[in-house]
């Protein structure tokens, strides 16, 4: 009793003295990826651009409204055919994730659709934006890619009106009631 008491006391002595605590507290101290995205849109996005930011991303964009054109979009509602303006955007997009393993697939599908469209620019963060969660960004720092639509192949037909597009696709792992 007396003995393992004294013994625990120790190690919680030797924990909270250890250079752990101060990396954990640098690390916590470390600017948000929105923040820090933001940051980086004032010195390289010209005034004036239209900026496509995912709803998910949680993104405080009113520091961006009075220089840019801001739309934000649910991650489905990411179709450049649907965005004024959006072939010529900058675009916020969150790395997808859901907290179930068993939807874990479905992330990569919809990481993977994001990826096919977008030429990435720049990237911030660490945690993935967890779609079957309700926060999407509970741990912060949520990982975001800022980038710009990809030309479309010379072999690639123009989407029709009315024809099916990726971001249709991209709201089969949400549903229309969830994201």
């Amino acid at each position: 009793g007396r003995k393992a008491a004294i013994v625990c006391l120790g190690v919680l002595v030797a924990a909270i003295g250890t250079p752990w605590r101060r990396s954990v507290e640098a690390y916590l101290r470390q600017p948000d990826s929105r923040k820090l995205a933001a940051a980086w849109i004032f010195r390289s996005v010209p005034a004036g651009s239209t900026l496509i930011v995912a709803r998910e991303l949680a993104m405080a964009t009113a520091p961006l409204r009075p220089a840019y054109h801001v739309v934000e979009l649910k991650v489905r509602d990411l179709d450049p055919a649907n965005v004024e303006g959006g072939t010529d955007a900058y675009w916020l997009v969150p790395r997808l994730g859901f907290r179930s393993p068993r939807r874990k697939t479905m992330g990569e599908e919809a990481n993977r659709l994001l990826d096919e469209r977008l030429t990435p620019l720049v990237q911030f963060g660490h945690s993935r934006a967890l779609l079957d969660y309700p926060e999407r960004a509970p741990w912060g720092d949520p990982l975001l890619t800022i980038g710009r639509l990809r030309a479309p192949a010379l072999d690639e037909p123009a989407p029709t009106p009315g024809s099916p597009s990726q971001a249709a696709r991209l709201s089969a792992p949400c549903g229309r009631d969830r994201c």
